[in-house]
């Protein structure tokens, strides 16, 4: 039984028609599992964002929906060769101002749907705004209303769609914006299954069955008068023989280059360390640590030389909770070697660094962990090791699996290793071990320009209506705007996305899917952050390193009037917290000099790069649990 997965928003090639599974690809694929005795079983995903990560996390083996064979694609998973030659179209009015590219200025708005290579292209090709909808019938439907000036889509399908408004005043730009060659999409690893799939393609397609298949579901749409984009015309035939297959992916142009990064750490240096030092008000641990030492982190080191000093010397007030200080306190500010000594004694379990190991070290997963690990892997080889360094951003569940077939060495995680992978590591022999090297603090944001949050802050019951329920703001507090909520959300299959319906809504994702105004959800949270800076009613959310790269445009929300800070993240106080890991299996740690090597560098140097990187570093006792955590499965 091969489960194949669908989105239904893409016809002629995948729709319903009177409520069943009709279009090109469903046809195509019928043909195909005839011709290689497959068994069909279709699983459908709503939302076309999330159908790609829901494939590596195996809940289904193929994808057939009007996908693109884009290189980023076919490197996470694999891909058929090309059973159809697509492009995308510029779609407009007749009556317009829009008849080629050159058309589109700053002050044009162009819709595309989201995730798609129609989004793509426009964000990386025009100065207009891009304006992204979950479904291209939204995009048209804007464009009918005039609330955007043309659409970017894959040609066929805006053919298609365009068979429903006849009567309208759309039209199509001759030409096409480029050539996407559509691809069956295949679970990683499946190499023999794809093997098939190729052999039956190449079948069907040389029958006349398949001509028949063009004929039946491919049309032409309206052309506007006298416009043309200047490219290549499309057809809608299958791409010539030397188009790239997945089996032979290009050949890197040499290795890959090192990341380009700062990895020196500030020289302690402060003219009040080692004295008395009154709160102010504004003040709290972490911020006094940052503007004294350079480093947030540093405030553990006040605290606990505080705490000791308090105890022999009157006139210094000790500290019960580093999130609870007054003004007036007078507290202990350590010396730059009292400092060094603190986070000395937190590390004193670590053996010694070796960097004169070699060999190759293999890391994916998380995308949320990428940035830190890549920070820490370019400062490892400044710091003289001589190996060279992988690491993907492919998502957790897919960095999961590969480490336990032994394709990496470590795996990037934004959540705890699940039971079935567990289990698929130990049945392989890999003996799994994560480490908390980090925590992460989901932050709600609005834009600079909204006006009428004044004090930042909202109640949790406020921050549930805002995010799912209210359709309007004054809804939530009467003196707010009666205007809509305009949400920004991560796809439902991120770790974001999860653990905010984890701690907000006891895991009722549809209070926030089926939320009114739910105007994009997108993987890439650079795009959100963009989105809800230009809007002055907007709202979204995501990790606290992109609103920490976005402050001067984005306002972060305190919750019942808690803020994310290391403070708060490591008392717990903060509602919407994730433990960030790294994985690997104990028999590589004990057979690789390199990858000890690494994970010791990760354990000693993650202080003095995670708050730059923008997330926070463990508690202490989780932070110590992670070094004896190495230490046992390095057998020291």
């Amino acid at each position: 039984m091969i489960k194949v997965g669908y989105n239904a928003d893409s016809p002629p090639f995948v729709f319903k028609q009177e409520g069943e599974l009709a279009g090109f690809d469903i046809d195509l694929i019928e043909m195909v599992a005839e011709t290689a005795n497959f068994e069909l079983k279709y699983v459908e995903n709503k939302i076309w964002g999330n159908i790609f990560k829901e494939l590596s996390a195996a809940q289904y083996d193929v994808v057939i929906s009007a996908a693109t064979g884009i290189e980023e694609r076919c490197q996470t998973n694999l891909c058929s060769q090309p059973y159809f030659n697509a492009g995308l179209a510029l779609l407009t009015t007749d009556d317009g101002d829009i008849g080629s590219l050159a058309d589109l200025d700053e002050a044009s708005r162009v819709g595309v749907q989201q995730n798609t290579t129609g989004e793509t292209w426009a964000r990386e090709n025009i100065q207009a705004k891009v304006v992204a909808f979950n479904q291209p019938q939204q995009a048209i439907e804007a464009l009918i209303q005039g609330e955007v000036d043309a659409v970017i889509h894959d040609q066929p399908i805006l053919t298609q769609l365009l068979e429903a408004e006849k009567d309208s005043n759309l039209c199509q730009v001759d030409g096409l914006l480029s050539d996407e060659p559509y691809v069956v999409v295949v679970r990683h690893g499946q190499t023999e299954l794809l093997a098939r799939l190729n052999q039956a393609l190449i079948e069907v397609m040389a029958s006349p069955t398949y001509e028949q298949l063009q004929i039946r579901w491919l049309g032409a749409a309206k052309r506007c008068a006298g416009a043309t984009l200047a490219q290549n015309p499309g057809s809608p035939t299958p791409p010539p023989d030397n188009t790239p297959r997945p089996e032979d992916p290009p050949t890197p142009e040499g290795p890959p280059q090192p990341v380009e990064v700062d990895c020196d750490v500030p020289a302690l240096a402060t003219a009040t360390s080692g004295a008395a030092y009154q709160i102010q008000a504004g003040d709290w641990l972490s911020n006094i640590a940052e503007r004294e030492y350079g480093n947030p982190l540093d405030y553990r080191a006040i605290m606990d030389t505080n705490n000791r000093q308090c105890g022999v010397e009157t006139g210094f007030t000790c500290i019960d909770n580093p999130d609870v200080v007054d003004v007036g306190w007078t507290i202990y500010l350590p010396t730059t070697a009292e400092v060094e000594a603190y986070w000395n004694q937190q590390l004193v379990a670590l053996p010694p660094l070796d960097l004169n190991a070699t060999g190759p070290i293999r890391m994916s997963g998380s995308s949320t962990v990428f940035p830190l690990s890549e920070r820490i892997a370019a400062c490892f080889v400044q710091a003289g090791f001589t190996g060279e360094i992988s690491n993907d951003s492919i998502g957790t569940l897919a960095g999961f699996e590969q480490l336990c077939l032994g394709e990496i060495d470590l795996a990037n995680a934004s959540e705890a290793l699940p039971p079935e992978y567990h289990q698929l590591c130990q049945t392989n022999n890999r003996q799994p071990v994560g480490f908390q090297i980090g925590t992460d603090a989901i932050t709600i944001v609005v834009s600079r320009q909204n006006d009428f949050i004044e004090a930042e802050t909202v109640t949790l019951d406020e921050l549930k209506q805002i995010l799912s329920t209210a359709v309007t703001w004054s809804q939530v507090r009467p003196e707010w705007p009666n205007r809509s909520i305009n949400r920004y959300y991560p796809t439902a299959v991120s770790g974001t996305f999860d653990v905010l319906v984890q701690r907000l809504f006891n895991d009722e994702a549809e209070r926030l899917l089926q939320a009114a105004n739910l105007l994009d959800q997108n993987e890439d949270d650079d795009v959100l952050a963009g989105q809800i800076e230009d809007d002055p009613y907007g709202v979204g959310f995501f990790g606290f390193a992109y609103y920490q790269n976005n402050q001067d445009l984005l306002r972060a929300l305190a919750v019942d009037g808690i803020t994310p800070r290391q403070e708060t993240v490591d008392q717990g106080t903060y509602p919407l917290l994730r433990p960030l890991y790294i994985y690997v299996s104990a028999p590589t740690l004990q057979q690789q000099p390199q990858v000890d090597a690494f994970v010791n560098f990760y354990l000693r140097s993650v202080k003095d790069y995670i708050a730059d990187v923008g997330y926070f570093l463990p508690d202490e006792q989780a932070f110590e649990q992670a070094i004896q955590s190495y230490n046992q499965a390095a057998e020291r």
